[in-house]
């Protein structure tokens, strides 16, 4: 529960700083809330991430569980309500561009300025951001999963270890300015984001029953070099064509992209450990003459439930060695897995930056000091 109380006096004390520091600015005519936007945005977002967190419990096709809600039972015919999450949540986006476009034209208040996507350097610039995130945010949910678990570090040290990783973004976000100024903006984001792809696949690779987890520190280190560069200045690169008086706007919908590609990247890469972490767990128990099918499935179904803990339950009893042994390196296997679809959203990402206008020092150097940065 501290890790979401501890948020509050930051915030704040964040509200004090802004209230105190940045200067008031007013827009002219203020329109309505767009409340059916943001209706279909948030129930269409929610069902497809709700898909791909319960996917597991559901069933990703055939129905493992029914689902219910409160007094509410679904059957779904043997079917799992998963895919008509899914098609649900896709319409439901559909629908939100249908709305948005003549709304847009007829030059009412919309959640979303659609014909701002048809800016090149924003359009691509938000496809960026948001596969990256998927990648960039989705590796440090499993991280901390795998270092409790298999390495059997408690809470600190995992915390004291991850944080290397802000040294590198530190380090990496107070030189990004002046590569910039060497390079050009759109450069260093794609600097930042090679370097992301060679820490993650270095976390991959430290990734191991064998070696110590203090190997990671030098990958940790690379991954957040990369974000320092990626993050320092995608923003600008996203805004740096849009028209000064929708930067608002325009900036506020590049952190969305960023808020859903995480969530969304959570979701996915979380999956993939899990579905993995169940199947090769499952063939390894299965070569156990001493473990039944019937405990093998609840071993499973119990590491799989508990996020690996029950894992360093276990291992407090001898009896249970060849079981742990093999539940950490299934995990193992799985975190392994899990990185380099990780590498690979990264790098979907910067295939995504190519689309991206070549831009000069000049210019570079001039957005970074006079566009807003909005998170």
């Amino acid at each position: 529960r501290w890790a979401f109380y501890i948020n509050i006096p930051i915030a704040i004390a964040s509200a004090i700083a802004v209230i105190a520091t940045i200067p008031e600015t007013k827009v002219a005519n203020v329109g309505k809330i767009d409340i059916v936007g943001v209706l279909l945005s948030a129930i269409g977002l929610g069902l497809i991430v709700f898909g791909l967190i319960e996917g597991q419990a559901y069933g990703w096709w055939t129905a493992i569980n029914d689902f219910q809600l409160g007094p509410i039972n679904l059957n779904t015919g043997g079917m799992s309500v998963v895919p008509f999450t899914f098609l649900l949540g896709v319409v439901l986006l559909v629908l939100l561009v249908a709305w948005e476009l003549p709304r847009t034209r007829n030059g009412k208040s919309t959640l979303i300025d659609i014909p701002l996507f048809g800016i090149r350097r924003y359009g691509f610039g938000n496809v960026v951001a948001l596969v990256v995130s998927l990648g960039e945010f989705g590796i440090l949910f499993v991280l901390p999963l795998w270092l409790q678990s298999v390495a059997g570090l408690d809470a600190l040290t995992t915390g004291a270890l991850i944080a290397f990783l802000a040294v590198g973004t530190l380090l990496a976000g107070g030189a990004a300015r002046g590569v910039s100024a060497r390079l050009g903006a759109t450069q260093v984001v794609r600097l930042g984001m090679i370097l992301e792809i060679i820490g993650i696949i270095g976390i991959g690779w430290g990734f191991s029953t064998t070696r110590s987890p203090w190997w990671l520190v030098i990958p940790l280190m690379i991954y957040g070099a990369g974000l320092g560069f990626a993050s320092a200045q995608l923003t600008n690169v996203v805004l740096a064509d849009v028209p000064m008086e929708k930067s608002g706007q325009a900036s506020a919908m590049t952190s969305t992209f960023r808020q859903v590609g995480s969530a969304l990247g959570a979701a996915v890469l979380g999956a993939v450990l899990f579905t993995g972490l169940g199947d090769d767990l499952g063939k390894k128990l299965d070569d156990l003459p001493q473990v039944s099918t019937q405990q093998a499935e609840q071993i499973v179904n119990s590491v799989q439930g508990s996020a690996g803990q029950s894992i360093v339950a276990m291992e407090k009893n001898p009896a249970f060695a060849p079981i742990v042994t093999d539940a950490k390196e299934a995990y193992t296997d799985s975190a392994k897995l899990t990185a380099l679809v990780a590498a690979i959203f990264v790098f979907f990402g910067l295939m995504a930056s190519l689309g991206l206008p070549k831009d000069s020092v000049a210019d570079d150097t001039s957005a970074a000091e006079d566009l807003p940065v909005a998170d």
